[in-house]
């Protein structure tokens, strides 16, 4: 069992690294995308009849424009890596309360209160216990039907 868990925690890292080289090449891409365009609207405000003396002002007119508008567009960009950020924690502590699904279900039986309650967690905790080696068994042939297709 050993032996799978350390293959699997594997292909995650792999999977994870996978995924950051795509967004790596998304993020170049799209630098490219906006110097290139930059480039292109300086380069189109200095064309034509602009004297000498106007050409750095020009730049710096739209350089202020083009900052105002990445001071918008940025943290709305980032806003949404963000809302990935939450969804990887999110799936993360998901795993790690489904790996301890187990202990917590042995301390809710150890609960040795006679109250309703205290049955309550008992027979909460026995079927937590019992269950997880059916959920572990289930999300990993769920796991890999969802891989292969």
């Amino acid at each position: 069992m050993a032996g799978a868990s350390l293959l699997t925690l594997l292909d995650d890292i792999a999977m994870l690294l996978d995924d950051v080289a795509v967004l790596s090449k998304v993020a170049a891409k799209k630098t490219a995308g906006v110097l290139g365009d930059d480039l292109a609207v300086n380069a189109e405000q200095l064309s034509g009849g602009i004297r000498a003396d106007r050409e750095l002002p020009v730049v710096w007119a739209v350089f202020k424009g083009s900052m105002l508008n990445k001071a918008i567009l940025v943290p709305i960009a980032l806003l949404f890596s963000f809302v990935a950020i939450l969804m990887t924690v999110g799936v993360y502590g998901l795993v790690a309360g489904i790996v301890k699904i187990d202990d917590g279900g042995l301390a809710l039986i150890k609960d040795k209160s006679t109250s309703l309650f205290g049955k309550f967690n008992r027979s909460l905790g026995q079927f937590m216990v019992g269950s997880a080696p059916k959920l572990m068994k289930f999300l990993a042939v769920a796991g890999t039907f969802a891989f292969n297709v």
